[in-house]
């Protein structure tokens, strides 16, 4: 453990300010275009140590902002190395990039929105922590 998650952790603590719709989305976004380009494996690898410990250091749950990444890592729709599928379907040659990159992206924002109403319900019906401790 080299303790970057810690330090990035830190740098991002004070997204707790946020309120709960705007960390969610910006959680979900980062996310969501981060698995456009690296796998959702290794996204979840870089993202859960780095969320967990900026949740802690800003005092709120862990598992408030790291249910966003959850769900959001696999909403990636816009490039052909984001997913198998993506990739099959472009291999076919009969979808433009540009045709997958713009159908991707409103799919992408239907993903976030999606992910922003389930994580506010869920908080709202009391189903997520409100604290760390």
């Amino acid at each position: 453990s080299s303790g970057l998650s810690e330090e990035v952790g830190a740098l991002m603590a004070g997204w707790n300010t946020l309120p709960f719709p705007v960390l969610v989305m910006a959680i979900s976004s980062v996310t969501t275009f981060l698995t456009e380009v690296t796998s959702n494996t290794a996204s979840m690898h870089l993202l859960m140590p780095v969320l967990s410990s900026a949740a802690i250091q800003g005092g709120i749950s862990p598992i408030q902002m790291m249910l966003p990444a959850v769900l959001s890592v696999s909403c990636a729709f816009m490039l052909p190395v984001a997913t198998a599928p993506n990739a099959i379907v472009f291999a076919t040659g009969k979808i433009p990039i540009r045709t997958m990159i713009r159908c991707g992206i409103v799919l992408n924002i239907v993903g976030g929105i999606i992910v922003l109403v389930v994580s506010v319900v869920l908080g709202q019906l009391g189903w997520l922590p409100q604290a760390t401790g």
